[in-house]
């Protein structure tokens, strides 16, 4: 299974390559692609939130949001 852990920007872009291909043809549940999409995503998922994590919004800010939106 070629898989690493994601550390670097280059890195992550190499993930997000890999896992790419999951999208068009799932893997089989149980199974080693299965495996190594589940790593790729949690590294990705890691990465992510350490580098750039999504603080929650203003509870204000939100609902004027959503009022404004027509929702």
């Amino acid at each position: 299974m070629n898989t690493r852990p994601v550390k670097t920007e280059a890195g992550y872009d190499w993930a997000l390559s890999e896992i790419a291909a999951y999208f068009t043809t799932p893997p089989s549940p149980g199974t080693a692609g299965a495996e190594r999409f589940d790593v790729l995503a949690a590294s990705i998922e890691f990465y992510e939130a350490h580098h750039w994590p999504i603080e929650p919004p203003d509870p204000v800010d939100a609902i004027r949001n959503l009022i404004g939106s027509g929702r």
